[in-house]
């Protein structure tokens, strides 16, 4: 058989999305003579063979490896597979099959079927980025007022009721102006109760918000949020260092140059060269 690169990646993808606990299992048992060293793609396949009634970890690796496409992109089966999950009831797969159908990835472009998994996953199963997709695909006309309404309404009940994650994505969205109208103000409460529950996503926003948006800026408020995430992430340089596009050894000197006004302008210590994109739109 022939090996394929970077075969290390594909295992540990494997390995980690479908909770096999001893990573020698993911060997192909004899399919090859290389396997004691090394993984090939088609063994991997022959081990989450769905004919022989994988479980749905196995399923969703598989269906994610062909998605995200080391040597073996093929959108269509990844479709077909999570297609088997959400069927089953699982909720991140409605997700992911309402998004593949949304933007005809695997299956051909289709609003409608999109609005019936993501309806699914809301109505059924609670799945706040479900809601949110459909209060993102109603937002515009006058004919989707009332639908608009009843999803956006849902959204922000599912994430009251909801976890940190729920809320923080709700939050992300009045941020980014995704779904619901742009406003900084709303965007604040959801992220600062998302915050306050442990989501360091959340108060990585907060303190962009407070370092850096115009008419918000908040040092002292800042100042906190970058205290409470050190205390909750050993790697909080990396983490606002991707999110603010800087490396992370000069998050703290961009900082401190913010707070001691070192930037000429507003556009000067502004470092979003793209429009962002809420979190609940990436891959």
């Amino acid at each position: 058989m022939k090996l394929i690169v970077p075969n290390i990646l594909i295992l540990f993808l494997a390995y980690v999305v479908s909770g096999v606990e001893n990573a020698n299992d993911l060997h192909c048992s004899g399919f090859c003579s290389n396997c004691t060293d090394s993984v090939n793609v088609a063994c991997i396949q022959e081990f989450f063979s769905i004919e022989e009634g994988s479980d749905t970890g196995r399923i969703r690796a598989l269906a994610q490896m062909y998605y995200s496409g080391f040597e073996v992109r093929d959108k269509k089966k990844a479709a077909e597979l999570y297609l088997k999950l959400a069927e089953a009831g699982d909720s991140d797969a409605m997700f992911k099959v309402g998004r593949l159908y949304r933007r005809g990835e695997g299956f051909d472009e289709d609003r409608e079927a999109a609005t019936k998994w993501f309806s699914k996953g809301a109505l059924e199963k609670g799945n706040i980025l479900c809601c949110l997709q459909l209060v993102q695909m109603h937002q515009s006309g006058s004919d989707n007022d009332e639908t608009y309404a009843r999803w956006s309404s849902l959204a922000e009940k599912l994430a009251d009721d909801g976890d940190a994650e729920a809320k923080y994505f709700v939050g992300t969205s009045y941020k980014y102006g995704a779904g619901f109208p742009l406003s900084i103000n709303k965007a604040v409460v959801w992220l600062e109760q998302a915050a306050d529950q442990g989501s360091t996503g959340a108060m990585c926003d907060l303190i962009d918000i407070y370092y850096l948006e115009e008419g918000h800026v908040d040092f002292e408020k800042a100042r906190y949020w970058l205290g409470e995430l050190k205390k909750s992430e050993d790697d909080w340089r990396d983490t606002l260092g991707k999110m603010l596009k800087v490396k992370p050894d000069e998050v703290e000197v961009h900082f401190a140059k913010i707070e001691y006004g070192l930037f000429g302008s507003n556009k000067e210590r502004a470092i979003y060269p793209v429009k962002r994109r809420p979190v609940l739109d990436e891959e």
